[in-house]
């Protein structure tokens, strides 16, 4: 009686770990590939992010002559170019749609600055810095909270402005 116990048992746990394995594998595949794409796409955010801030506190240059305007002496920061190598199905399909959608929100707000910059009153185009502030200031927080968002789900440390503080 007790052989058929074990065969019983033995049976058992063959059919659970027939069953179990490949979900775990999958698992953590997807975890790897998880934090694989966080490595790769938070540095890009992070840069834009200080594009966007270099953005902000640009305070403009003057032109030459009797007639002379301030312009923009940085340019509006150009959305993100990710990796191509990055697994986006490793993450929820909603964060993924916030990340891609973020060049095309710098081109909106860019091409929204163009059509401004026509209205505009000289000399000072207050109204043209002011605008680029509050649209650079709203993509800089949803740059870092994507960065945020990837960084917890991959389970690494907050951003740092010292990248070199923990080695």
């Amino acid at each position: 009686m007790s052989d058929v116990w074990i065969v019983l048992i033995g049976v058992s746990a063959g059919w659970v770990l027939s069953v179990f394995t490949p979900a775990a594998t999958r698992w953590l595949t997807r975890k790897r590939r998880r934090r694989a794409l966080a490595l790769l796409v938070c540095p890009v955010l992070d840069r834009f992010v200080a594009d966007c801030q270099a953005a902000i506190d640009d305070q403009g240059d003057r032109s030459e002559g009797p007639g002379s305007t301030r312009h923009f002496s940085l340019p509006m920061p150009t959305g993100p170019e990710f990796p191509t190598e990055v697994d986006w199905t490793s993450i929820n399909p909603k964060l993924a749609n916030r990340i891609l959608s973020l060049p095309l929100a710098t081109l909106r707000a860019d091409q929204e600055l163009g059509y401004l910059g026509d209205s505009v009153t000289p000399p000072e185009h207050e109204e043209a810095f002011a605008f680029r502030r509050e649209r650079c200031s709203k993509l800089q927080h949803e740059a870092v909270s994507l960065s945020s968002a990837l960084r917890k789900k991959a389970k690494l440390p907050p951003a740092s402005d010292d990248p070199f503080e923990d080695i």
